[in-house]
């Protein structure tokens, strides 16, 4: 095998650097949030910006008017630097046989979990006076390792279509609290190729791309959904909500036995299925920081525990408890950049954000379990995102300025003026007298 092919494969599985972490985990179809998974996931307390249409429909209420034109997020997961290395020993001349016998490559490809995700460039969106609606697209690689050098690779596009409306359940006005509930549906379409091979007929399939997309085993899945929630508010510091994901979505699954077979209108094989509902709930405290306010101006808490019911809906997939909590917390500085850190499936996770006005960057490092038990089988992510969100911005009424006499002269100088004048004419009738008398 020539150090062209080994440069190549070992590149491959550097770009599908986030399996099961990304964007589609399991049969769920979510689309990535950098500032989310900084914060330890996606909250149901948590509303305001345009990732709300995954976290909880009710929150459509009390999220500002915003306009999203675009965005464009990356994320890698899995044993980048180590990947990279056999990167650089493929460049290197290194025969692929060779590379295959050593004990830290092979341990690298044996336990490996690694994927790649792109968003966009189609992610358009639009939030306000609670209504919300978006269309997104993603594509995600991911290689997963199914045996001794044996890997199972994967390429998948989604395209997603959600809607939804939030209304606000009046309150005693004494109460300076309210409630608001809300209903989101969507609609998505997928088109995957899967196959499983060993690392040397990986290494030639990807030498032809035209036939490791055409010749493979191809899947298209289209599905509805609905998503439902309630949230609770008291002012501004303090919120409660409960958001039921996925609370009825079926799909259809139709399988090709390839790509070719697809275009060529073979008839697939039919299944449905649907995807398991996640219900959780989370709280929010936003507190005032007083004097400090005027440096930090926004300040945020969140704990949320989620999939409340996967014991119940899915006994046999049921994970340890303290993989369902997320907490996160974040801090703006001076209206610009946010600083984030969160813990969710038992690993922590950090990301910062920067606002500049016209455009958003947001960055991620977290983390995410892939077993049942905490610890058993982590996978570290990386996620960077530039989004190009358009807020309404709220002007002060601008009063016409009154154009100026240039031969008024200044109130003082007029007053001074008049009171000479005044006092002049006081003083002429004592002259006259005085005359009169002479």
């Amino acid at each position: 095998m020539t150090a062209k092919k080994t440069a190549g494969v070992a590149l491959a599985l550097l770009l599908g650097c986030g399996l099961l972490s990304a964007q589609s985990t399991d049969d769920k179809v979510v689309l990535l949030s950098p500032r989310n998974a900084a914060l330890g996931g996606a909250h149901a307390a948590l509303a305001d910006d345009l990732a709300t249409l995954f976290s909880n429909p009710a929150g459509l209420q009390s999220v500002d008017p915003v306009l999203r034109v675009t965005e464009a997020t990356v994320n890698l997961s899995g044993p980048v630097f180590d990947i990279t290395g056999l990167v650089v020993e493929g460049i290197g001349g290194t025969d692929l046989a060779t590379l295959l016998t050593e004990p830290d490559v092979q341990a690298v490809l044996n336990g490996l979990a690694a994927g790649a995700s792109l968003s966009g460039p189609v992610s358009f969106g639009y939030v306000g006076g609670g209504l919300g609606v978006g269309i997104f697209s993603w594509t995600e690689t991911t290689f997963q390792s199914v045996g001794t050098l044996t890997l199972e690779a994967m390429l998948r596009e989604t395209f997603l279509i959600n809607g939804g409306y939030s209304f606000r359940i009046p309150l005693p006005a004494s109460w300076k609290s309210h409630i608001d509930a809300g209903l989101l549906l969507k609609a998505f379409l997928q088109s995957e190729v899967r196959t499983v091979k060993s690392v040397v007929d990986l290494v030639s399939l990807m030498s032809d791309p035209a036939v490791l997309l055409l010749g493979q085993p191809f899947t298209v899945t289209a599905g509805v959904g609905m998503d439902a929630g309630i949230r609770f508010a008291v002012g501004q510091w303090f919120a409660l909500g409960i958001a039921a994901r996925d609370l009825y979505s079926p799909m259809s699954v139709n399988e090709y036995t390839s790509l070719q077979d697809f275009l060529g209108s073979g008839a697939p094989v039919q299944s449905q299925s649907a995807i398991p509902m996640d219900l959780s709930a989370g709280m929010l405290f936003s507190p005032g920081l007083g004097r400090l306010g005027r440096h930090v101006t926004d300040f945020r808490l969140a704990v949320d525990y989620r999939d409340i019911l996967d014991f119940v809906l899915r006994p046999a997939e049921a994970r340890n408890w303290i993989l369902h909590l997320g907490v996160g917390l974040e801090a703006t500085l001076l209206k610009i950049l946010s600083v984030r850190i969160g813990f969710t499936e038992g690993l922590f996770a950090a990301g910062i954000g920067l606002d500049l006005s016209f455009m958003k960057l947001d960055a991620a490092m977290y983390g995410a379990e892939l077993s049942s038990e905490p610890g058993l089988r982590p996978v570290y992510n990386v996620a960077i995102g530039l989004r190009s969100d358009l807020s309404p911005r709220e002007r002060e009424p601008r009063v016409p300025r009154q154009p100026r006499d240039r031969r008024e002269r200044p109130a003082a100088a007029a007053e001074t003026e008049n009171e000479t004048e005044e006092d002049s004419t006081a003083e002429e009738p004592a002259g006259e007298s005085e005359e009169t008398s002479e």
